[in-house]
């Protein structure tokens, strides 16, 4: 009797097969991944699979992950965001009516 593969299976093996072929390489020791979105959400992995075809401009990243809000990321994330990001993290405190030092304006 011939077994059948899910259809899940059969495209997790066509993806292998892929990544075989671009040389995708796994790289060791990488603790968190965080993809932001324009949104303002960030993509948050724990301890993901990281793989890499640098020829091919190719970085996979596997693994279970959550969507969050930025703020619930913060403050351990700020070392790792770009200008753009910053920006929004300020305009985010302006509407909580924090100041730029983190502080509460007077009353």
């Amino acid at each position: 009797k011939v077994a059948s593969r899910s259809a899940a299976a059969q495209s997790d093996a066509k993806l292998g097969t892929t990544l075989k072929k671009l040389g995708a390489t796994n790289i060791p020791g990488i603790e968190e991944v965080h993809l932001f979105k324009e949104d303002g959400k960030v993509i948050h992995f724990v301890n993901p699979k990281v793989q890499a075809s640098i020829g091919a401009n190719t970085y996979i990243i596997s693994g279970p992950s959550e969507t969050k809000p930025l703020q619930e990321l913060l403050p351990s994330i700020v070392s790792q965001l770009g200008m753009d990001n910053l920006s929004q993290l300020q305009s985010m405190a302006a509407q909580a009516g924090v100041a730029p030092g983190g502080v509460p304006p007077a009353a």
